[in-house]
């Protein structure tokens, strides 16, 4: 049997798993493409996540790393904080939350002082069931419900009935139920 012929990656599958394990889903971003030629290009924010993850991995510095995942630590503790706060039943207040914070955990992959990625959030009504950015969600949301071991929706095809903006909701869920339950074990 003849395989596709791609490169080698030796942090493909890793990167993945930190992609899932991510509590900021997969947005619609627009930014330049890596060749810096022509207009930029729809990606999902896992796309940009996932490349700066590869550079990461190919620089292999200590202590840039550990650098890195104390800011990581700080923007995901104010995250949390924040989404705690959040009125639940507004998708587009949680959608700007989730742009704010994805944002912020892109920037700790920046050497301090640098400016922001050149990328722009598209609007939470920019994705439509069944886009690239819906499935990259879809995705996303079925291998969360694998590592967490949920009981139901650890298969991609359960997610497509929903709206992009009903997996947020889900996907905010998720995160404050497993944020108490750790807690209460804690205070065990």
């Amino acid at each position: 049997m003849e395989t596709e012929a791609r490169d080698y990656d030796s942090t493909q599958e890793i990167r993945a798993m930190i992609l899932v394990a991510l509590p900021y889903p997969p947005l619609p971003t627009l930014f330049a493409r890596v060749s810096g030629e022509g207009d930029p290009v729809l990606q999902t924010s896992h796309d940009l996540i996932s490349r700066l993850l590869r550079d990461a991995a190919q620089r292999c510095t200590h202590e840039e790393n550990k650098a890195r995942q104390r800011q990581q630590q700080v923007v995901l503790a104010r995250f949390m904080k924040r989404l705690a706060t959040l009125d639940s039943a507004d998708p587009v207040a949680l959608y700007g939350l989730y742009c704010q914070y994805t944002r912020d955990h892109i920037a700790t992959y920046l050497p301090p002082g640098a400016p922001p990625p050149d990328l722009r959030f598209l609007p939470l009504e920019s994705t439509c069931k069944g886009d690239r950015i819906h499935k990259a969600m879809r995705d996303y949301m079925a291998g969360q419900a694998r590592i967490l071991q949920l009981p139901d929706g650890a298969c991609a095809e359960n997610w497509l009935r929903y709206e992009y903006a009903d997996m947020l909701l889900f996907a905010r869920s998720r995160l404050l139920d497993e944020k108490i339950e750790g807690e209460e074990e804690a205070d065990e």
